[in-house]
């Protein structure tokens, strides 16, 4: 057989796969349309992934296939839940009547709100907590003088747990008195999304060695870019159990407004002391234990039973959801408070793409007489 019949051979394929490659394509498309359909979506997200496979050809099923899949639950996170209950609930039977007591109190201070509460209870999301001091921290500024000292005054431990860590003047400085407070005998964990800071997770062996224990969340590899949108988007510090550091300012210097960035930045962190910080301490053991591999266990001095600081008088619950959940309750509870807010609600977030749900809910309330705010 000689080049030319080799040649001809080429041409007749290239010519067979010319005329026919739709048909295996639009199996394709028909597999992923009737996926869609049967994974129970909002509607209006049903209809946008549909529009966006017919109208976009190839480039659509490989958006679908990094960001749309909903069905593909990352299997570690369904055994995460499972461990969870199991190991959670009989402690959540132990603290039912605190529970209940702390509703009625709710209940009787800021009246249909506290459904809030009571949701996020039933749901065994998170146990509602008096008795909190609560500072709220809007933008870089701010959080990180306290988080710095904070760090500089803890004993015993410090979990860090962030999706961006930049090793940058921020970062920098953190890292330097992570080593300090590591070396005086303090144990420090840090937990980083892999994707999300993937200059520190290569420092991984500077850390072993200054007596850090550093955890990368989901190493990246090809097949996890399927599960693109599940990753640890938390941003949490949690000093000596009774101090935390909570919501959406990551550790970079973009969030400080020095002049380095051409763009103000503004975003929110709470601080919170109080029984509040036992919660967050149980979800970065969650976390903490998927991303090492190892059996979930609450470890003991981790954890107040009795109050370290003065008692302040703020009520905290928290709305976690992960790949793992059945349902989104962090947006049921939004939209339960919502519904029930009298005077004021105010949403501050950078992604604002509202459900039918959200909308509806948001509107009702501004009709109402409730005033409604947006920082966008």
């Amino acid at each position: 057989m000689g080049v030319a019949d080799i040649m001809q051979i080429l041409q007749q394929i290239g010519a067979f796969i010319y005329q026919w490659y739709w048909i295996p394509l639009l199996l394709v498309y028909v597999a992923i349309i009737v996926t869609i359909l049967i994974e129970n979506r909002n509607p209006t997200k049903t209809i946008a992934w549909i529009m966006v496979i017919v109208f976009v050809p190839v480039v659509g099923i490989v958006f679908y296939y990094f960001f749309g899949q909903k069905f593909k639950r990352v299997k570690v996170f369904r055994i995460q839940n499972r461990e969870k209950h199991t190991r959670l609930l009989s402690v959540w039977n132990k603290l039912n009547p605190i529970m209940d007591h702390n509703l009625e109190v709710l209940r009787q201070s800021i009246g249909p709100l506290s459904r809030v509460f009571t949701f996020l209870k039933n749901q065994r999301i998170a146990p509602p907590s008096l008795h909190n001091h609560v500072e709220l921290l809007i933008n870089g500024e701010q959080k990180f003088p306290e988080l710095l000292r904070a760090i500089r005054e803890a004993e015993h431990h410090i979990h860090l747990e962030y999706y961006i860590f930049d090793p940058d003047d921020i970062g920098l400085a953190l890292i330097s008195l992570l080593k300090e407070k590591a070396s005086a005998g303090v144990t420090v964990r840090i937990i980083v999304d892999a994707f999300g800071s993937p200059k520190l997770r290569r420092r991984r062996k500077r850390f072993e060695k200054a007596g850090i224990q550093f955890i990368p969340f989901m190493p990246v590899t090809f097949t996890s870019l399927a599960n693109g949108n599940y990753r640890n988007h938390r941003k949490i510090a949690i000093i000596d159990g009774h101090t935390a550091f909570v919501g959406g300012i990551n550790i970079s210097d973009r969030y400080v407004n020095s002049g380095k960035y051409p763009l103000y930045w503004r975003d929110t962190a709470v601080k919170i002391q109080g029984d509040a910080v036992n919660v967050l301490q149980v979800h970065f053991w969650m976390n903490w234990h998927l991303a090492e591999g190892s059996p979930f266990n609450l470890r003991d001095g981790y954890f107040h039973t009795v109050p370290v600081i003065p008692a302040g008088h703020s009520a905290v619950s928290f709305a976690f959801s992960d790949p793992g959940s059945n349902a989104p309750f962090n947006m049921e509870a939004m939209l339960i408070g919502i519904a029930e807010a009298a005077h004021t609600v105010r949403i501050c977030t950078p992604y604002f793409i509202p459900s039918d749900e959200l909308s509806t809910t948001l509107q009702l309330a501004a009709a109402s007489g409730v005033q409604v705010e947006l920082m966008l």
